[in-house]
C-alpha cells in the first residue's frame, strides 16, 4: 500500500492565496509522493477555500481537509503585525487531528518548497518531540527567555516542524502548551513560537538548515529545500527585497491568483525602489 505523509497548515482569511502558493510548491516539487493535507483554520465563509480544494484535487489528485476551529480559546492570546490568533491553532495540534496520524509536518504559509522532502520523512525522531531548525537570531532570544526564568539554550523556528505527533497526545501536550501559554502569555514576544520552544526545552533535535532557510540576505550557494519569508515583508509586499522573492511569484502563477497585482503599490514606493536598486549596483550589495 503506498504510504501517505501528512501536511498541516494553520491559516486565517488573509492567507489563503499564500498558502495555496505554498501548497503548490510542494506539490510541483513532489509528485512522486502522495500527500494529504490537513487545513486547520477560522475562517466563517468557505467559497474560496472550497474552490482552492477542488483546483489541488484537480490539478494534483491531492485532497484538502478542512478543520474548523472555534479561537474563542485564544481570545486574550497576543498577536502584533501580521499575525492572527490562527497561529495559536498550532497547540492543539495532538488534539484537532486524527488520532490514526503518528507523524506530521506542519508548515508555515510563507514558505516555498523548493525540492524533494522525501530524506526529510525518513529522519527518526530519536525519542524527540519534533524536528525542526534553530532560529538565527539566538543571541537575542535566549537572554530574553532567561530573563523570564526559562532555561533555554537553544531555541527553534516553528514555522516548520516535522512533529512526532504520536508523543505529543501520550504526554497530553496540547494541555500543556495551553497551561504554558496562559503562564507566560504577558511575557512572550514571539507568540506561539515562544510557548512550542518552552515546552519542547530539551525535548527537540535539529534538522538540516536547508529544510527552513531564515533570515537570508542573499542567495544561498545551493538554493534551500524550504525557503523561508520570515521576515515583516513578505514577497507579495511591493518593497521586499528577499533574494528568492522570484520564488512566490513563479508559483503564484500557477494557481488560480496568478493575476495577482501588488496591493500596496505606490510611485513614492516605487522611487524608493529605484533608489534601492541603484544603490546596491554602486556598491554592490547582492
Amino acid at each position: 500500500m503506498e504510504e501517505i505523509f501528512n501536511v498541516v497548515f494553520t491559516i486565517d482569511g488573509n492567507f489563503i492565496q499564500h498558502f495555496t502558493v505554498t501548497v503548490v510548491s510542494l506539490l510541483e516539487n513532489n509528485k512522486d509522493i502522495r500527500f494529504c493535507i490537513y487545513v486547520i483554520h477560522n475562517i466563517e465563509d468557505l467559497s474560496l477555500l472550497d474552490k482552492i480544494k477542488k483546483f489541488i484535487n484537480d490539478a494534483y489528485e491531492t485532497e484538502l481537509k478542512f478543520i474548523e476551529v472555534d479561537d474563542s480559546t485564544f481570545a486574550k492570546y497576543k498577536i502584533t503585525h501580521h499575525i492572527s490568533k490562527a497561529v495559536y491553532f498550532r497547540l492543539l495540534l495532538a488534539d484537532i487531528l486524527p488520532n490514526t496520524i503518528n507523524k506530521i509536518l506542519y508548515l508555515d504559509s510563507d514558505v516555498i518548497v523548493t525540492g524533494s522532502l522525501k530524506e526529510l520523512f525518513k529522519v527518526s525522531f530519536d525519542s524527540k518531540y519534533l524536528l525542526a531548525v534553530p532560529d538565527g537570531e539566538l543571541d537575542i532570544t535566549i537572554p530574553r527567555l532567561n530573563k523570564i526564568g526559562v532555561p533555554v539554550q537553544t531555541y527553534f523556528n516553528s514555522g516548520v516542524m516535522w512533529i512526532d505527533l504520536e508523543a505529543w497526545r501520550l504526554e497530553n501536550t496540547s494541555a500543556k502548551l495551553i497551561s504554558i501559554a496562559n503562564e507566560y502569555m504577558d511575557r512572550i514576544l514571539w507568540w506561539d513560537q515562544d510557548i512550542l520552544n518552552i515546552c519542547f526545552l530539551n525535548k527537540w533535535g535539529q534538522i538540516s538548515d536547508k529544510y527552513n532557510a531564515l533570515h537570508l540576505q542573499q542567495k544561498c550557494e545551493k538554493i534551500p529545500l524550504i525557503v523561508h519569508y520570515n521576515s515583516p515583508t513578505k514577497p507579495w509586499h511591493y518593497l521586499n527585497y528577499h533574494p528568492y522573492k522570484y520564488l512566490y511569484w513563479h508559483y503564484i502563477k500557477l494557481t488560480p491568483f496568478k493575476k495577482y497585482k501588488y496591493k500596496d503599490f505606490t510611485y513614492k514606493r516605487l522611487f524608493k525602489k529605484i533608489v534601492y536598486k541603484l544603490i546596491n549596483k554602486k556598491y554592490k550589495v547582492v
